[in-house]
């Protein structure tokens, strides 16, 4: 939680938290990640990024989906660890290239994950 002066009386209130979770894209090295970071943790925010690991175009463009399933089930554990640290807080997510893919089948079939905002790039 983030604390803020009460106008009324100076006493520090809480405020909801609002994290941001980041999703990079495969033969990503994530860079772009560390520069919304530090933008964002200006503004307030809490950032989170995740990782499903390298991810090669031979297994993206693979004809079945073992891979894209592992990576898209690596990343929903850790969006849910992010959602139960703090069920109150809110929770908006960038995600770039397979991310989006990612984010977007999570979003479609996970139960009980919702999100303040959604960026999907690239």
């Amino acid at each position: 939680m983030l604390e803020q002066p009460d106008s009324k009386n100076g006493a520090r209130q809480a405020l909801p938290l609002h994290t941001v979770i980041l999703v990079h894209g495969i033969r990503d090295f994530a860079l772009w990640q560390k520069n919304i970071r530090e933008v964002l943790a200006i503004e307030g925010f809490h950032v989170e990024p995740t990782n499903y690991g390298r991810f090669d175009l031979f297994r993206f463009l693979m004809p079945f989906d073992f891979f894209r399933e592992r990576a898209s089930r690596k990343i929903e554990r850790q969006i849910r660890m992010v959602l139960n640290a703090d069920p109150d807080a809110k929770v908006s997510i960038i995600a770039h290239s397979f991310g989006t893919l990612i984010v977007a089948k999570i979003i479609s079939n996970a139960i009980g994950i919702r999100f303040q905002r959604v960026i999907l790039c690239g």
